[in-house]
């Protein structure tokens, strides 16, 4: 992208869902385009802002 585009959201595909990791039940966010993404939280919505702050910005 250039400096004179804008971000589009739609490029990525984050998918929370709910588990048990490490022993804890919690929201596990993930980006398909980004295979070392995993943020974790009490919410769906915490983990799914947690991931979306990594997706890459211009």
């Amino acid at each position: 992208m250039t400096s004179k585009q804008t971000f589009d959201a739609s490029l990525y595909n984050i998918s929370v869902r709910k588990g048990n990791f490490d022993g804890d039940i919690t929201f596990e966010a993930t980006v398909k385009e980004l295979p070392d993404v995993a943020e974790y939280a009490a919410t769906h919505e915490e983990a799914y802002l947690l991931a979306d702050v990594v997706v890459p910005r211009v």
